[in-house]
């Protein structure tokens, strides 16, 4: 009987043993996690405050590839009209919540040309358009392609989504990093 009674203890302690280790791995992985997403605040951050502090603030002379591979550059711009590029990847969630309420409002951005661009290769890219009906944006909303030099070259940053308002006389407005509801971008052109 007492050697029942000691098997059964030593059970019962091994489990507790697996327990408190799993629980202090659940709390070292949460802890790693929270460490995590503050890291990549701080360098969105800072990621942000540089691209504006950067000699960004005059729309640098770019040059895109279209879903077409057609060259769209910086001079077929409308000297008329804002112009809001947003920086995108197909897997960014919260690229997607950007670029789904920038399609649902995109009236409100009146007299703006709206560059969506990514670094993905094209054939990605034209699923995500298509899947997101894109092509019904035209000419208004164009899609484009750069290479992440390029785009880090000309813009400064290279998070998604990022989100650079320039007047008609091309002087930045704003860059974000991180999505942004359409209606806060109307604010800044019907000033």
């Amino acid at each position: 009987m007492d050697s029942i009674c000691h098997v059964y203890f030593n059970k019962c302690s091994i489990k507790k043993t697996y327990v408190k280790r799993q629980i202090s791995y659940g709390i070292i992985i949460a802890f790693l996690i929270v460490i995590s997403y503050m890291v990549y605040s701080i360098i969105s951050k800072k990621q942000q405050i540089v691209a504006q502090e950067r000699g960004i603030k005059v729309m640098p002379n770019f040059s895109f590839k279209t879903l077409e591979n057609q060259t769209y550059s910086y001079e077929e711009l409308d000297s008329d009209n804002y112009t809001l590029i947003v920086f995108f990847s197909t897997t960014c969630i919260y690229c997607e919540y950007q670029l789904e309420d920038l399609l649902k409002n995109y009236k409100q951005l009146l007299n703006t040309k709206v560059l969506l661009v990514s670094v993905e290769k094209i054939n990605k890219i034209k699923k995500y358009a298509e899947k997101i009906s894109l092509n019904n944006y035209k000419p208004e909303i164009v899609v484009l392609r750069s290479s992440i030099k390029n785009f880090k070259e000309k813009f400064g940053i290279w998070s998604t989504p990022t989100v650079f308002l320039y007047t008609p006389s091309k002087q930045l407005v704003f860059a974000r990093t991180g999505s942004m509801q359409t209606d806060s971008i109307a604010t800044y052109i019907h000033e």
